[in-house]
């Protein structure tokens, strides 16, 4: 059985393939309901979803714990940065510059939501 240290880095790689999970599940539904523009959405969903995405699964994950809460957050990010880049080694289109900004911006989000919980405490 892994220890309660352990569970809480799963926890917070967890929120971080979930915040990707939750991206690609928006850019779907824009694109199947709303009948957005595929390359547009994932442009414009992609890259603003995962940060957003990002902030919201970091402030669950570092909520989950005692200390150590931007590094939870930064966890999170640190998933959902690498879930992210896993997925674009088959995308058509390669990788983009946006995409590096947007994983900048998630190692943020992550960051800003472990400082927001730190504070709450």
């Amino acid at each position: 059985m892994p220890s309660d240290s352990r569970l809480r880095w799963i926890r917070a790689l967890a929120a971080g393939v979930g915040a990707e999970v939750l991206t690609i599940l928006t850019i779907v539904l824009a694109v199947k309901v709303f009948h957005a523009n595929t390359e547009t959405a994932g442009l414009v969903l992609g890259a603003g979803g995962g940060i957003v995405f990002t902030f919201l699964m970091a402030l669950w994950a570092a909520g989950g714990v005692d200390n150590r809460y931007v590094l939870h957050g930064l966890i999170t990010a640190i998933g959902a940065v690498v879930v992210h880049l896993i997925g674009l080694a088959g995308a058509p289109g390669g990788f983009r510059p946006i995409y590096a900004i947007a994983d900048l911006c998630k190692l943020i989000a992550g960051t800003i939501a472990g400082v927001v919980v730190s504070r709450r405490r």
